[in-house]
């Protein structure tokens, strides 16, 4: 399914997604490579933490600023 990331630099150089159906849940990378793979762990982790069997329905408003989708599976 896919889900929306929002990507930012950080102060210190590298970068860090913000994905809107996953509050809180924010993979950082060096580079892009390395954002994108750290996605799916964050993912895992943060689904560990709110005790979830399955992923969440994909309900982002994805008006505005328009947000890289990342496939997580």
């Amino acid at each position: 399914m896919l889900y929306p990331m929002f990507i930012q630099r950080t102060p210190f150089g590298g970068l860090v997604g913000t994905l809107p159906d996953f509050p809180g849940c924010t993979p950082e990378g060096y580079d892009m490579d390395e954002l994108m793979a750290q996605v799916p762990e964050a993912v895992a982790l943060w689904m560990q933490q709110q005790e979830l069997s399955s992923l969440p329905d994909n309900l982002s408003d994805q008006d505005g600023c328009p947000p890289l989708l990342v496939d997580i599976s």
